[in-house]
């Protein structure tokens, strides 16, 4: 079952086992206190739903927190964004054509523009390709045959 938080105090750092960790002092909707650490400053914050693991220890109550999985997927904060997706393709074309000497802003965007083009290109003759080499199935709309 899934918590919000309802409160967060940053609480300090320490070194551990993969470099610094942060630590929150949080409270939760259902009165739970404790402290949560993450290797990210302020990673939780007020309104986030988290799924608690708690255990006691002599040092207080220390939690341990993750993201819930939301039906269909594993999708944080919301799932598929076309807007991140737009982005990340950007981010390659704009790589890609850096990396094949673009220097100029216009010649930049204009290459990155080319590439998505090309691949948009090769996927769907792909799509194409998949799609001839599906066993062709006989129809039977108009056959007496039973379809079973």
């Amino acid at each position: 079952m899934a918590n919000k938080i309802t409160a967060v105090q940053n609480n300090g750092t320490y070194e551990g086992k993969y470099g610094t960790m942060y630590k929150q002092e949080v409270t939760l909707d259902d009165g739970t206190t404790g402290e949560v650490s993450a290797k990210i400053e302020n990673k939780w914050k007020v309104g986030d739903e988290v799924e608690v693991t708690k255990n006691e220890t002599q040092y207080g109550t220390r939690l341990q927190f993750k993201l819930p999985e939301q039906q269909g997927g594993n999708f944080r904060k919301g799932g598929y964004d076309p807007e991140t997706q737009y982005r990340i393709e950007a981010s390659w074309a704009i790589t890609e054509a850096i990396q094949l000497g673009a220097k100029t802003h216009e010649k930049l965007v204009s290459t990155a523009l080319t590439l998505i083009d090309a691949r948009n290109a090769v996927i769907s003759a792909l799509k194409g390709v998949k799609q001839d080499q599906q066993p062709q199935q006989e129809d039977v709309t108009n056959s007496n045959q039973p379809l079973y």
